[in-house]
């Protein structure tokens, strides 16, 4: 593994575990203001992360081995789209979750209509993401795309012409 891919993958896990940190903080944070201001939709707000955040710890987890992955050089990284595949199944969970408690908080049924659209959804998404996640690494790999300027200057950067 190069040097410059490896302190990326750690680049990568720092920041990804230090935004979740802070994600943990800003819910602890809410909890805290949903105790002095005692408004029933803040509690609610509340109690849904409370109610969801197991699935936030397994979506944010294997979003982050999916993307750790990706980073790694040519035949390590092969996993990577079917891992964020899987994760891209929890993001479309939390965010029907959500368009749920927006309907329980205005007290209607907009999103419930759409709930047929989940399933398709499912299969698109993940599907989506594996085909395309593959797509990029082999842009990746052949130095094509916006990956390929990269690979461009770090050959280029000997003193050879362009």
């Amino acid at each position: 593994m190069a040097k410059g891919e490896n302190k990326h993958f750690f680049n990568v896990f720092l920041m990804r575990v230090a935004g979740f940190i802070l994600f943990l903080a800003l819910i602890f944070s809410i909890k805290i203001f949903a105790n002095y201001f005692q408004n029933p939709i803040l509690f609610r707000v509340v109690d849904f992360f409370d109610d969801n955040m197991v699935s936030i710890i397994i979506m944010s987890f294997i979003l982050l081995v999916g993307e750790l992955f990706y980073v790694l050089p040519f035949p390590f990284n092969l996993p990577s789209p079917v891992i964020s595949a899987f994760g891209s199944l929890f993001v479309i969970n939390f965010i029907f979750n959500v368009f749920a408690l927006a309907d329980e908080i205005t007290e209607t049924k907009i999103f419930a209509t759409f709930e047929f659209i989940k399933y398709v959804l499912y299969i698109v998404v993940f599907l989506g993401v594996i085909v395309f996640g593959y797509i990029g690494i082999f842009f990746k790999l052949f130095g094509i795309g916006r990956w390929g300027k990269e690979k461009r200057q770090e050959s280029n950067a000997g003193g050879e012409k362009k």
